[in-house]
């Protein structure tokens, strides 16, 4: 059971890691959209 610990600790780290660069990603994408529906509503009201 004491073996496992380091490799648990690198498990859950590695999720952690690959949750934060999702999250990145997604609010890379969430960030694109507001950029574009604000050129829309500038491009169409100008």
């Amino acid at each position: 059971m004491l073996g496992e610990a380091p490799a648990m600790a690198m498990g859950s780290l590695y999720q952690t890691i690959g949750n934060s660069v999702a999250m990145a990603a997604a609010n890379a994408v969430y960030a694109q959209q507001q950029a574009n529906v604000t050129y829309q509503t500038a491009t169409t009201v100008a």
